[in-house]
């Protein structure tokens, strides 16, 4: 019974860290280009 629980909240922490990974890879390229831009 643990262990449907453990899925599920694996799944979403492995869906946490990819959409974190996503969010802060955007702000660090974005912030690396800019002054690039500049």
């Amino acid at each position: 019974m643990k262990l449907k629980e453990n899925k599920m909240s694996t799944g979403a922490i492995i869906m946490m860290i990819a959409s974190l990974t996503l969010v802060w890879g955007g702000l660090v390229y974005a912030l690396i280009r800019l002054p690039k831009e500049e």
